[in-house]
């Protein structure tokens, strides 16, 4: 890529190519990126309650585009969305056996595209790249 684009426009490029191509691997296993990354995260705080404000607010998503995500991922049986006993306002959100048994081969395919991402890069410049997206992540946060 040219390096005379603007970087935050190289980051959407980067950004939109990686979400096709990470759609298109997990087409046989009818899931979108999105609902993956739910997946994921519901993967990783499997321990405790989490809510849909909660997946909203971790993934920065809009609460109705959560609810459309749980909606799709509930009718693909990956998903149950339970009203809380003790708040009846929230509905919390686990993991059905059919979705903890996908996770290995998700995990398994998001390293496989993370791999390509970096593909062209040595090991030092893949350790220096993480370094600087980290720093670039983090001035993002203490904006606010």
């Amino acid at each position: 890529m040219e390096t005379e684009y603007p970087l935050g426009y190289q980051f959407k490029l980067i950004n939109e190519k990686f979400k096709k191509h990470f759609n298109e691997n997990l087409e046989s296993m009818d899931l979108t990126f999105s609902q993956f990354v739910v997946l994921d995260y519901l993967g990783r705080n499997r321990k405790g309650k989490v809510t849909q404000k909660d997946i909203s607010e971790a993934l920065q998503l809009k609460h109705s585009t959560v609810i459309g995500i749980l909606k799709r991922l509930e009718a693909k049986e990956m998903v149950q969305c339970i009203v809380d006993a003790e708040n009846k306002r929230y509905r919390n959100v686990m993991l059905t056996k059919k979705a903890a048994d996908s996770l290995e081969e998700m995990y398994w395919r998001r390293e496989e595209m993370e791999k390509g991402l970096v593909s062209e890069l040595t090991k030092e410049e893949e350790t220096e790249l993480r370094r600087l997206l980290g720093k670039i992540f983090d001035s993002f946060h203490k904006e606010k």
